[in-house]
């Protein structure tokens, strides 16, 4: 499995990290593991929810009746 290494961690950062994994009951690595594969899934549903979206649009014709013309008609015929 690859290795990273990271540098430069901000102190405030690193501890915050290194409380979230004592309170998960996990190492340091483990939990910045985690916080990463969490991160990628979130990532990913909403990019596969943004692809079904643009799935889903639908493009109106040229000269088709827009909503609001739909709500005057229905406002003038009561």
């Amino acid at each position: 499995m690859p290795t990273l290494h990271l540098r430069n961690v901000p102190l405030n950062v690193y501890e915050a990290l290194r409380g979230r994994a004592l309170r998960s009951g996990r190492s340091l690595n483990a939990e910045v593991v985690a916080i990463l594969r969490e991160e990628i899934e979130r990532r990913q549903g909403h990019e596969d929810l943004l692809r079904e979206l643009e799935r889903l649009s639908v493009v109106l014709p040229e000269g088709a009746p827009t909503p609001e013309q739909f709500i005057r008609e229905d406002r003038d015929a009561r």
